[in-house]
């Protein structure tokens, strides 16, 4: 089994070869492009122990009739880094999809549910895919889950690594690619809750540092504001301790510096 995650399509329910079930068949010594189909997406699934999507049944209770959001992949092959998921097939779009994500978004409380830990979480995708649809339909709600507490956890878990940080992370990137600078109020709390617990010069621990999944989009999210108001943030960002946050927000630092 690739360490990927277990969340993959070859354990899928909807894997046309596990016939409706969720279970774990040996991957065969060629692709299994042949047989392995998802029945929800009809799409062929090439790799199906590297794929992934949020109706697995390890991020969705039920059995969803539409998809949620795009098929990724980890695969060194195709141009993904090793265990850093790509998307690999884009969501379809119809009226019904985006009325069902819609409805989930709306379903999305502060307090959240047990989930297996991967790069896929099923209310971050149902936020991002509207993000991508450009679904302006999705604004109040957003401005709502913009602003949970990032980390509220659910009853007596006894997981560290589950809270709202990026679920809050992705709803504040979401308003800010809508809105613009009008999500600055939004954004500002946000960082204010999610700051790092480390300054220079000190040892960083990533395990200790759960804000930094927010923070992340926060610097994703300034692509959408003006100049005047991503210079807010930029330094901030682009010298975060998190490698990863201050490589997205040194990103922009370029894009801004090319377009000047």
């Amino acid at each position: 089994m690739p360490n990927g995650g277990s969340d993959n399509c070859g354990t899928c329910w909807f894997n046309a070869i596990n016939e409706g079930e969720a279970r774990h068949r040996e991957e065969p010594k060629q692709d299994a492009s042949e047989f392995a189909h998802c029945d929800l997406r009809d799409v062929d699934l090439p790799w199906p122990f590297w794929v992934y999507c949020a109706n697995h049944q390890h991020h969705s209770r039920e059995r969803l009739s539409f998809p949620v959001g795009p098929i990724y992949i980890s695969r060194p092959e195709v141009g993904s880094p090793a265990y850093e998921r790509t998307v690999f097939k884009p969501s379809p779009d119809t009226k019904e999809i985006r009325a069902e994500l819609l409805r989930l978004l709306s379903e999305i409380r502060e307090t959240p549910r047990e989930e297996y830990p991967s790069q896929t979480t099923f209310d971050d995708e149902v936020i991002k895919q509207l993000m991508v649809f450009r679904e302006e339909r999705a604004l109040a709600d957003l401005r709502r889950v913009a602003g949970f507490a990032p980390g509220s956890k659910p009853i007596e878990s006894m997981r560290d690594d589950t809270d709202r940080m990026s679920t809050v992370g992705c709803a504040l990137e979401a308003l800010a690619s809508f809105v613009g600078d009008d999500a600055l109020p939004e954004i500002r709390e946000g960082l204010r809750q999610a700051a790092g617990p480390c300054r220079e010069g000190e040892d960083y621990d990533w395990l200790v540092d759960r804000g930094w999944r927010l923070r992340v989009h926060v610097a994703a999210a300034l692509r959408h504001l003006s100049l005047p108001a991503a210079t807010e943030f930029l330094t901030v960002l682009g010298d975060d301790l998190n490698p990863r946050v201050a490589k997205v927000a040194q990103e922009v630092v370029t894009r801004v510096s090319e377009e000047d």
